[in-house]
Order: structure tokens, then C-alpha cells, then sequence
């Protein structure tokens, strides 16, 4: 019955450590204003991402989309601040698509979301238990 309880425990503050993660995800949407983006158009951010500059044209094949399709996409992630386009020096016709500040950090929501949940655990927790913790998810990690 004691592992029962302690399972039982260890399930309820792991969904609690969920939640608070996602606490922080919210936060991070809140101070971007990005409320109202999709999940596909975070998508679309972080394939640009990945690919540091890319053209619609690339986007469409990767995502086996037609142009315009991608094209409304784009244009909706330039209102919204999270994407930019630069003209090509070399060729007028190609622009390159980027990824404004407020575009790259909610490409990598998932990493920054992570530091502020380290944040929150460093603010509550003492350094011997920060040690402490940190022995422990290693354990796990093997």
C-alpha cells in the first residue's frame, strides 16, 4: 500500500510539473502577443527556423502545400511580426523569408518555455536541493 501512495505521489507532482511548464508556455505567449496564432503557424515558424532563410516556393514542397496556400500563411505571420521577407541581391524575383525577434523566440517556445520553468524551480528551490534534484533527473536520464 506504501508504493501505491508513493506512486500515487509521485504521479500527482509529476502532472503538477506538467502544468507549471505549461504555466510557463502561456506566459511566454502572453508577453509575445501571440495568442492568436495557430498551431499550424508555429509550425510554419519553425520550419523557417530550421532553416534560417527560405523562399515560399520551399516551404510549398516541404510542407506539400500549393504556393498560395503558403503565400496566406506568410502574409498573416508578417502581421503578426513573426516573419520578414528580403529581396534577394542577386535575383529581384526570389524573397527570402525570416524570422522577426518575436518569430524566433515562439519558433523555440518549447526550449524557452523549459527556462522559465528552470527559473520558477531556481527561485523555490535551495542550492543543496537544486543539486539534489539534478542527481535525481540524472538517474533517470540513464
Amino acid at each position: 500500500m506504501h508504493q501505491d501512495n508513493g506512486y500515487l505521489k509521485l504521479e500527482t507532482l509529476l502532472e503538477a510539473l506538467a502544468e507549471l511548464k505549461g504555466q510557463c508556455t502561456f506566459q511566454l505567449i502572453d508577453e509575445l502577443d501571440a495568442d492568436q496564432l495557430t498551431v499550424k503557424q508555429i509550425e510554419y515558424l519553425k520550419l523557417i527556423d530550421e532553416f534560417e532563410a527560405t523562399t515560399i516556393s520551399n516551404l510549398a514542397e516541404i510542407l506539400d502545400l500549393k504556393k498560395p496556400t503558403v503565400t496566406e500563411t506568410v502574409h498573416k505571420l508578417q502581421n503578426l511580426d513573426c516573419v520578414m521577407k528580403h529581396q534577394c541581391s542577386l535575383d529581384g524575383r526570389i524573397y527570402y523569408i525570416t524570422l522577426t525577434d518575436k518569430g524566433e523566440k515562439l519558433a523555440r517556445l518549447d526550449q524557452m518555455s523549459y527556462r522559465y520553468l528552470v527559473e520558477k524551480i531556481v527561485q523555490r528551490l535551495e542550492t543543496n536541493e537544486i543539486e539534489i534534484l539534478t542527481s535525481l533527473l540524472e538517474k533517470l536520464m540513464i
